[in-house]
């Protein structure tokens, strides 16, 4: 992925430098935006926590990507600044593993077992038990 940034300036209002940026991915799908952020701060010596991938739009049939970044002068100004779901876009998700998934799944072995079984009970119909109560 070739990245090239076609206008930099600064807000001084916010604190922060925008820069346009096109990156070119020839042969590839899109890029995440995660995947540009981290190439964008390697390419200007950045730190990826104060830098903001805010969009990227991608033309049909082109391998070409334009985006918009901001890079803050702290991070404490970017969490003033910036909204809260653009800033969830712009972190790494860490997909935890929970220690309750492999019970979940063997939870889900015994339960179709005894859907089996059920069904094997439906066959002669013997065996089945009532679901009504009796009435009295």
């Amino acid at each position: 992925m070739d990245i090239k940034i076609i206008e930099d300036s600064r807000n001084a209002l916010l604190d922060r430098r925008e820069l346009t940026f096109t990156a070119a991915h020839d042969g590839s799908s899109t890029p995440s935006r995660i995947t540009v952020k981290n190439a964008l701060a390697v390419m200007l010596g950045v730190s990826e926590d104060i830098l903001i991938v805010d969009h990227m739009d991608t033309k049909f049939g082109k391998s070409e990507t334009r985006g918009y970044a901001k890079i803050y002068d702290s991070e404490e100004r970017m969490k003033v600044v910036e909204y809260a779901h653009i800033l969830e876009r712009n972190t790494v998700k860490r997909e935890e593993i929970p220690e309750e998934e492999p019970a979940q799944a063997g939870e889900a072995e015994v339960e179709e077992e005894s859907a089996q079984a059920g069904d094997s009970a439906d066959d002669g119909g013997e065996g089945k038990e009532k679901s009504e109560p009796d009435s009295e």
